[in-house]
């Protein structure tokens, strides 16, 4: 009866898991130019235990990007974009040098197979935080 119970339990645990994907374009841009060439491009899950990385790739020289991810979840799915670099508002750069940044952009829910087209991401004009994005900035020494 004990191995029964034990092995119910474990397939409806099981059965709570389910693959999830998000696949995402995009043409990121630093005052209306492409950014650098070969800036990474990470997708991740928000997770509240730690978040995780499912796959990164590297800007083209005109700034776009491609971007597939998967993982095998038991909670809910929520990926983003991270990207890190020198294009950001000046206002969050309070050390008075050089600021490396880091955007995070949340991707909305998609159907699975279906790919996410953020068009033109442009650095310089995102907001600092609201309720998809988040930057935050570092002083370079």
């Amino acid at each position: 009866m004990f191995s029964f119970l034990l092995f119910f339990g474990l397939f409806a645990f099981t059965q709570q898991f389910s693959n999830q994907e998000a696949t995402v374009t995009g043409n990121i841009l630093c005052k209306n130019q492409p950014i650098r060439e070969n800036t990474t491009v990470t997708i991740w899950d928000d997770d509240f235990i730690g978040d995780d990385e499912l796959n990164s790739t590297m800007t083209d020289n005109n700034g776009f990007f491609y971007l597939y991810g998967q993982e095998f979840v038991y909670f809910s799915f929520q990926p983003f974009i991270s990207l890190r670099h020198g294009c950001g508002p000046v206002s969050l750069c309070q050390c008075g040098k050089r600021c490396e940044y880091e955007t995070r952009i949340w991707i909305p829910s998609t159907a699975p197979g279906e790919t996410h087209h953020m068009g033109k991401i442009r650095l310089d004009r995102l907001p600092a935080v609201n309720a998809t994005v988040i930057t935050t900035a570092s002083c370079l020494a």
